[in-house]
């Protein structure tokens, strides 16, 4: 509208007399080059998702606007891209996936230089995310596919073989039993489980194709460590024997052997690890 008779009154704000409205095809017939048509991708935080606004202006005034959801395109895409990265991966993966993934991949690429593993930086896994981004609109088709399988397709056939064969996520232990392989950045990787879990092995457990040992956590029955040792055969024959008597102490209705390294693994008693 148009204020023809207003007056301002101190913090009472305006009172207006006489006015005329104005229609919009009025500016559309006297001003049409000062209004502005926008057709553009807008990010909404509500929803999570890309969206199309259509929009016509004259000046500040909007005259007429439409939202709706984005169709398919690159530069939908490219927008979804920047709020995927600011959210970061692990709004699409589980974080602590995440990083075992990426601690077994750095540790593969020592021990395998040969390889040739990816740098798995801040920058590798941007683009992993991007990558899933084609064809996408919003979060929430982002989370109908997995980030862990797109960093996966990322490796060439040999260096997938080699994290599954050479840095897995979980080892073997006599007796039918799997421990769990716990990957941490700068830490070497490490398993728990009972000492008596360990029974029937000389030697411990290793990845890389043997050029790096577990660090092993052994436990007692009330589950928490007596030893933690990367030299298992070290451990039987020089801590092994005096710990023995303690156990036997604590915890007589327990096998314990005089040679733990021919001895069977014993039934498990109480909850797994």
């Amino acid at each position: 509208m148009i204020a023809i008779d207003a007056e301002e009154r101190p913090g009472r704000g305006a009172i207006i007399r006489i006015a005329s409205a104005v229609e919009p095809e009025w500016l559309l017939d006297l001003y049409p080059d000062a209004l502005e048509e926008v057709d553009a991708l807008q990010w909404n935080p509500s929803s999570k998702r890309v969206e199309r606004i259509t929009r016509l202006a004259y000046g500040n005034l909007v005259l007429e606007e439409t939202r709706a959801p984005a169709p398919p395109s690159e530069a939908a895409a490219r927008v979804l891209v920047e709020q995927a990265l600011a959210a970061g991966p692990g709004r699409f993966a589980d974080p602590e996936a995440l990083l075992q993934w990426r601690t077994r991949v750095a540790l593969l690429a020592q021990a395998f230089p040969e390889a040739g593993f990816p740098s798995v930086d801040d920058a590798f896994m941007r683009d992993s995310l991007a990558s899933l981004c084609a064809g996408a609109r919003s979060f929430a088709d982002l989370e109908g596919v997995s980030l862990l399988d797109a960093l996966y397709s990322r490796l060439s056939s040999e260096q997938a073989r080699l994290l599954s064969n050479h840095a897995p996520e979980k080892v073997s232990l006599p007796g039918g039993r799997t421990a769990k392989v716990h990957y941490e950045p700068g830490k070497p990787p490490w398993v728990e489980s009972r000492l008596q879990d360990f029974f029937g092995m000389a030697q411990g457990p290793s990845v890389c194709a043997g050029r790096v040992p577990l660090v092993l956590h052994l436990l007692a029955p009330n589950m928490r460590a007596v030893q933690v040792t990367t030299d298992l055969a070290g451990f039987w024959e020089r801590h092994y024997p005096s710990l023995r008597k303690e156990l036997c102490r604590k915890y007589p209705k327990h096998s314990w052997p005089e040679d733990p390294r021919h001895a069977q693994t014993p039934a498990e008693r109480g909850r797994r690890i």
